[in-house]
């Protein structure tokens, strides 16, 4: 549009993770608030591939028709509320 000026979008959510367990193989399963809305089934995990270390946030998925795996609900999570919801974890497992 001429004359339209592109707004970036802030993001701000409150979380608190409210349930969580961990596995032996390290993972941890957990719900989360969000801004009053309650996702269950949640997952983190951390590890090491092709030498470099990662930490990973997945959300609850259903399979699809053509047999993979799409998110039934998510939002934006920036580095520093990753931080956040890892140290909420560390605290409850």
């Amino acid at each position: 549009m001429k004359g339209s000026t592109k707004k970036e979008t802030v993001n701000n959510y409150d979380v608190k993770v409210t349930r969580a367990k961990e596995f032996d193989n390290g993972s941890v399963a957990f719900d989360v608030v969000v801004n009053g809305v309650t996702i269950y089934g949640c997952w983190y995990r951390e590890g090491e591939k092709d030498g470099k270390e990662y930490e990973i946030i997945n959300f609850p998925s259903q399979e699809g028709k053509d047999g993979k795996y799409y998110n039934i609900a998510w939002f934006k999570i920036e580095d520093e509320l990753k931080a956040d919801i890892i140290a909420q974890l560390q605290k409850l497992v």
